[in-house]
């Protein structure tokens, strides 16, 4: 290590003593890292909480295998005038996401198109009802 020493060499004309030395190059405080390093785990505990509670708008609400198909409900409104009706859109096997009107008393489900027709067995609607009408 090489010292420096306190007084000026003019004046002490022996070698440094190592209790008289100081560092050419000073460590550090401990205390201002110890700080840095709780800050920076912190940060990173608060990255990895946001990260896995946050989810994105593509991200399915409920995915479920039932015979052999995919049904995933990425968005569902119960109608407030009639509790027994949910709007969902629904993605089956992957497909394009489809936004229908399931009515979980009657057992059916309006289309976009007007057309209504009943639930088939393990399907979309079927599932809804169970899932979330518990019927």
């Amino acid at each position: 290590m090489t010292c420096k020493p306190e007084i000026s060499p003019a004046v002490i004309p022996f070698p440094c003593v190592i209790s008289t030395c100081r560092p050419v190059h000073p460590q550090f405080d401990p205390v201002p890292q110890a700080i840095a390093f709780g800050l920076t785990i912190l940060l990173a505990i608060a990255l990895w909480v946001v990260t896995l509670t946050w989810a994105s708008p593509a991200t399915a609400l409920s995915c479920r295998m039932v015979h052999d198909q995919e049904i995933c409900i990425l968005d569902i409104h119960r109608s407030a005038k009639y509790h027994w009706e949910y709007r969902a859109t629904v993605r089956i096997n992957g497909d394009r996401p489809v936004r229908n009107l399931y009515n979980c008393r009657d057992h059916t489900q309006r289309r976009d198109d007007g057309s209504t027709v009943p639930f088939e067995q393990h399907s979309a609607g079927d599932y809804i009802c169970r899932l979330i009408h518990h019927a």
